[in-house]
Order: C-alpha cells, then sequence, then structure tokens
C-alpha cells in the first residue's frame, strides 16, 4: 500500500542538502518511513566502515605475499642443485609458499562475497546518477576466471570506491535530466530531484507532468501525480540556486511491505 506524506523542503544557497517534510502522515507511516531511510543508511555506513578498516589490512597482507612469493621462487631456485640439507630447506619454504597462497585464496572468497553485494545495487542507482559508477560496476569480474586474471589489489579497490561513492548518493540530494518510462510504454523527457535513493521526484519539461519514485529490487518505479508539478519543478529550481528558498510540500510514497 502507498502512503502519501507531507513533506516539507527547505533548500537555500548556504544549505544544497535540504530535509523534506511529510504531508498529513500517520505517526505509523513517519515512523515506517524513517525506519527504512535510517536502515539504508546504516547499512552503507557500517559497510563502508568495515571496508574502511579492512582495506589496508588486506592491500598489507597482499603485498607481502606477493613479495613473499617472489622471494621463495628465487629461493627455490637456488637451492635446486644445493646439497640435502639445502634441499631440506627448499622442502620446508615450499610448503610455506603453499600455506600462504592458501590463506590468499582464502581472502579471495571474501571478495567474491563483497562483489556479489555489490552487484545488488547496480539496478537500485538511478540512470541518471549511475554514470560515474559504470566504470566501476563494470570492473567487478562476472566470472571465477575474470577475477583470477585480477590483481588482488585492484579489486579491494574498486570495491572501496564502489561503497564509497553509494554512500555519497544516499546522503544528497540530486538533480537529474533523463528519459523515463512511463505508462503505456511511453517515454517522457524529465527534470528529477532525488532525496538520497529513499525517493525521487520528477517534472516535465514543459510542468504539465510530475511522477514520485522509489527504488526496488529491479529498478526504479514511478507513479504520476501531476497535481505536484509546480512544486517538484520549484524545489528543483532552489536546489540548483535558480531562485529563494521556500516552503515546499511534496507527497512521499511507500512500497508494500517496507518494513
Amino acid at each position: 500500500m502507498k502512503h502519501r506524506i507531507k513533506l516539507a523542503m527547505v533548500l537555500g544557497f548556504c544549505f544544497p542538502l535540504l530535509p523534506v517534510v511529510a504531508e498529513e502522515a500517520t505517526l505509523g507511516d513517519l515512523d515506517q518511513l524513517v525506519g527504512r531511510w535510517m536502515g539504508l543508511r546504516t547499512t552503507l555506513a557500517q559497510e563502508q566502515r568495515d571496508w574502511d578498516v579492512r582495506q589496508k589490512q588486506w592491500v598489507a597482507e597482499i603485498k607481502l605475499l606477493e613479495q613473499e612469493s617472489v622471494a621463495l621462487d628465487r629461493q627455490m631456485s637456488t637451492f635446486t642443485h644445493a646439497a640435502s640439507d639445502e634441499e631440506k630447506e627448499q622442502t620446508q619454504q615450499l610448503a610455506r609458499k603453499t600455506l600462504m597462497g592458501d590463506e590468499l585464496d582464502k581472502l579471495k572468497v571474501k571478495l567474491d562475497q563483497a562483489e556479489a553485494s555489490l552487484r545488488v545495487w547496480e539496478s537500485r542507482i538511478p540512470t541518471g546518477l549511475r554514470q560515474s559508477l559504470e566504470p566501476l560496476f563494470k570492473a567487478l569480474p562476472e566470472t571465477r576466471q575474470e577475477a583470477d586474471k585480477l590483481e588482488t589489489t585492484k579489486r579491494v579497490q574498486t570495491l572501496v570506491a564502489l561503497f564509497t561513492q553509494i554512500e555519497n548518493l544516499q546522503h544528497g540530494l540530486h538533480t537529474t535530466r533523463e528519459m523515463l518510462n512511463v505508462e503505456a510504454e511511453q517515454r517522457r523527457q524529465v527534470d528529477v530531484i532525488y532525496i538520497g535513493l529513499a525517493c525521487a521526484y520528477a517534472v516535465s519539461l514543459n510542468d504539465d507532468w510530475a511522477a514520485v519514485g522509489i527504488p526496488g529490487e529491479t529498478g526504479w518505479s514511478w507513479s504520476t501525480q501531476s497535481e505536484y508539478a509546480s512544486q517538484v519543478r520549484c524545489a528543483i529550481d532552489v536546489l540548483k540556486r535558480q531562485k529563494a528558498a521556500e516552503l515546499i510540500y511534496l507527497p512521499m510514497q511507500l512500497a508494500e511491505g517496507v518494513e
């Protein structure tokens, strides 16, 4: 069920990221919306913190492992024609290299899991905000063979960059111009204002059509609400600093089953 909530957005020249207030909502609806919003932010923030902590450790470990591997290869070559004591040492070194290889394989499994979780976000990022993230999503390996060809440090850097940019999108207000698929398989060129990654408002270029957008598992869905066209246009103009700040009322929808 979709609920309409009054949303007041105070936007100004000095505060480009401005709040939106709900319209005639029940306390339960507001709690539901706040819980959903905070859940998104908490999840992204926690993942970002985890990656920040682990990145330095992983990069350092990977470099040490690679350096050790090169060093062991050289030592093994030197000991090939050595005496029995040297051959014994070579065997120990080989065992050590094998152990380090096993640890590196365990690290790669964790990277596989992180990459899989980020691929889910690719469909949730609006088309108008996805341009800077496209190269990073494309850098994620799609198969085991592709992953094995990439340097482990490069995979870690790609993951951290994606988490950082998604976090930035979630915490800001953004305006874009894009083509939307609307009812009856029609397409419209519209201006859009995104409230983080939680909701969005679109308005046609001639201000005769407007819609409210919400994210879903397979992308964004849009509900026509043309009576709010002037408010959406005003919000976009204020965010772009094309007019003075003022109080604006906009609807907000909740998707069914949102907790």
